[in-house]
């Protein structure tokens, strides 16, 4: 006699199914899933931002010391609006006349003479004689310099400057200019020797070029910083 057919044996079945090969669904066999990187744009704009904002910074910096510079060699208070003589001026008088001033011992000071600009250019036949406190008279030389200041038709001229021997009060007798028939005020200030006017003035256009290339620079690198992380936020 035949037997009948026992039961088949059953076959262990996981979340896959029978036939789902070994370990699936296991911890370690997990798809994984990426971290979003949505939302952070990273290090790199924000280091590019900020270099640009330095550099930016500086290019701004740079601009004013060249703006300062230029002022510092430029005659601007030599003359007031009115024409009068200005908050540079340290002594003035009508020519010829003498003034008298505080100066200090190894500066260099500059003789304005101040005309109606419809009047022509006046010079020093003989030169202004400088009498300091010990009272050793000298001779001012010429202008180291050529500077000039103009305001509501009163022009100003540097004719003649000096360097100061001794420090205390000092007094400048100032004669005619020629021609005599022009009506002149002698203004003295604060001048520069050649070399350092041409000092001031090849350093304020290496400040305005630097200026220039460091803050197109800086704005550059700002502006790349914050395309670029807006571009890495989407």
């Amino acid at each position: 006699m035949s037997q009948p057919p026992g039961p088949h044996p059953r076959t262990p079945s996981g979340p896959g199914g029978p036939y789902a090969p070994a370990g699936y669904g296991s911890a370690q066999h997990r798809p994984s899933v990426r971290p979003s990187q949505t939302g952070k744009a990273g290090k790199g704009p924000l280091i590019m931002g900020v270099a640009g904002g330095i550099l930016l910074a500086g290019g701004i910096v740079l601009m004013v010391i060249a703006i300062l510079s230029f002022v510092r060699i430029v005659p601007l208070g030599v003359l007031q609006q009115d024409g009068s003589p200005g908050g540079d001026a340290l002594a003035h008088t009508f020519v010829p006349g003498q003034m008298t001033a505080e100066l200090q011992e190894g500066q260099t000071y500059f003789i304005y003479l101040a005309r109606s600009a419809a009047d022509p250019r006046v010079r020093f036949d003989e030169r202004p004689v400088v009498t300091g406190p010990s009272g050793d008279p000298y001779e001012s030389g010429p202008a180291t310099v050529s500077s000039n200041s103009a305001l509501r038709g009163t022009e100003a001229t540097v004719e003649a400057s000096f360097v100061a021997r001794e420090s205390g009060l000092h007094a400048i007798d100032v004669p005619q200019p020629e021609p005599a028939q022009v009506e002149v005020t002698a203004i003295l200030t604060l001048g520069e020797s050649r070399g350092g006017f041409l000092s001031g003035l090849f350093g304020t256009v290496g400040s305005v070029f630097a200026a220039i290339v460091t803050g197109a620079l800086g704005l550059t690198l700002l502006v790349a910083g914050v395309v670029w992380g807006f571009a890495r936020r989407r």
